[in-house]
């Protein structure tokens, strides 16, 4: 629980005043686009798993629900539909409105229309080369100038 907190608290007193600078305006809301193409069944069916992602979710609409934007899932399999629907009647009427499972050639365009390309990883159709091996940290070379 801490962690997540620590991570809302981070977007929202470090993260949003630096976009908010670097982008001349307001930003104070995070959005999220969880791809998961090719992304292995078993953790959906792990209950360590399903209450670690609860628990961020109980975090984010108690306690910071002005924080959240849109949450786009990509190419969720199928079994995903299921196991949405069985957690949706937990989440709060704002959440629920917030989270949009898209599939096929709407993922390109949406991801398009969101992201600026130098911004889009490579597998997304963007220019930005990440290694999965590695956490990537967007926010890497702005923290360091901050510190």
């Amino acid at each position: 629980m801490q962690m997540y907190l620590r991570i809302f608290e981070d977007a929202a007193k470090v993260k949003c005043p630096i976009m908010s600078k670097r982008a001349g305006r307001r930003i104070d809301k995070m959005g999220l686009i969880i791809e998961l193409k090719d992304a292995p069944l078993g953790p959906y069916f792990n209950s360590d798993i399903r209450n670690r992602m609860m628990m961020m979710v109980k975090v984010c609409q108690d306690y910071y629900p002005e924080t959240l934007g849109n949450v786009y899932i990509l190419n969720p399999p199928f079994i995903f539909y299921a196991l949405f629907a069985l957690v949706k009647p937990f989440l709060g009427e704002s959440t629920k409105e917030k989270i949009q499972l898209i599939r096929g050639k709407d993922c390109d365009k949406l991801c398009r229309d969101l992201i600026e390309p130098e911004h889009l990883p490579e597998q997304l159709g963007g220019k930005l080369k990440i290694d999965h091996k590695k956490p990537y940290n967007y926010f890497e070379k702005y923290i360091k100038q901050c510190t």
